[in-house]
């Protein structure tokens, strides 16, 4: 499946009909190396903001990472709430045990770049250490630390491609996509998380 099949034609053709702004990233390797891709990410969405002349002029952006697309993104940004949408994952939905907020989903997420600068932009700093964080647990832990509301999506977007880190090919089959709109359903009903929605 590929973008023609996702957006209409109309779109495609004014996407592609675009001028695109190219930054390359100085990302240490070296760092990379010792933290993870977590790292990588961090520097380059911040060297992102400081070099890219489209970003510069904008008040907010949409992170994909690349070779990603989300089938359901006009929905999702019809759900844009002005400072920071994104899909949290959670664990144990399914089961007796107490269910737990995992990570965010950093694959995709809109974001204002003031809501970034502030909160986001150093979370990758924190990758690795003692506990292993990963930048998805990071994520986490600005958005519990300082009780954000209202920052998770509401349906979740359906994110098809290939990851770049992994070489994991996305599919999202109507069995999962049933799973994940029933897992998000319960977890938006439990009073621990419901504010994170609402």
């Amino acid at each position: 499946m590929g973008p023609t099949t996702i957006f209409p034609g109309s779109f495609v053709n004014g996407f592609l009909s675009q001028k695109l702004n190219v930054c390359f990233s100085k990302t240490i390797r070296k760092l990379v190396g010792v933290y993870g891709k977590g790292y990588g990410e961090g520097e380059i969405v911040n060297d992102a903001l400081k070099n890219s002349v489209y970003l510069n002029a904008s008040d907010y952006f949409v992170k994909c990472t690349a070779k990603l697309w989300v089938e359901t993104f006009l929905d999702c940004v019809r759900e844009w709430t002005g400072t920071f949408l994104c899909k949290g994952y959670f664990a144990d939905v399914f089961s007796f045990k107490r269910t737990r907020f995992e990570y965010i989903d950093t694959r995709f997420y809109l974001v204002s770049k003031s809501f970034y600068s502030k909160y986001l932009a150093s979370a990758y700093l924190n990758v690795g250490g003692e506990r292993g964080l990963s930048l998805e647990h990071c994520f986490r832990d600005v958005i519990l630390e300082n009780k954000f509301s209202k920052i998770l999506f509401n349906m979740p977007p359906v994110i098809y491609g290939v990851g770049g880190g992994t070489g994991t090919h996305y599919k999202n089959n109507l069995k999962r996509k049933i799973k994940e709109s029933i897992r998000l359903r319960i977890v938006r009903h439990n009073r621990s998380f419901n504010s994170l929605f609402e």
